[in-house]
């Protein structure tokens, strides 16, 4: 097992949970949270596009999509089961292009991101259907 795969692993076991609860209490807490990671990823950023001419842009993106995800979350009535949807569906996509790519390999898929194949591509879309699926199976009255 490559160690990338096990930081990631050990990763999703510690900040899912921590995530799904500040996703159900809501709130307060939820705010902070996304405040958080909001500023985690902020400075990622400017580590990243120190001289670059796409600096604000990256900085109006994140603005944005932190924002995107705070008004998804309070927006629906105090329910999280959309929210959590939406949250499923990036994961599974991100697990089954992970997995299909390293498994399967195959042509690249762009020369921007030179690790994105095609396998990983079907992957992530499989995975993200099945999970859709399963997730308004056994909850369809909550999307």
């Amino acid at each position: 097992m490559s160690k990338e795969l096990v930081k990631r692993i050990l990763s999703s076991v510690i900040l899912i949970p921590i995530s799904i609860f500040f996703i159900i209490k809501g709130s307060f807490l939820f705010s902070l949270f996304i405040i958080i990671f909001f500023l985690i990823s902020l400075q990622e950023w400017l580590m990243m596009s120190k001289n670059s001419p796409y600096k604000i842009f990256g900085i109006i993106f994140l603005f944005f999509s932190f924002f995107t995800i705070y008004k998804l979350r309070i927006n629906h009535d105090n329910d999280y089961w959309f929210f959590l949807f939406v949250t499923t569906i990036c994961i599974s996509t991100d697990i089954g292009g992970f997995i299909f790519g390293k498994t399967f390999k195959g042509p690249k898929l762009t020369k921007l991101s030179p690790n994105k194949t095609y396998a990983g591509l079907f992957g992530a879309f499989i995975f993200s259907v099945i999970f859709a699926i399963i997730f308004t199976k056994y909850y369809p009255s909550k999307i």
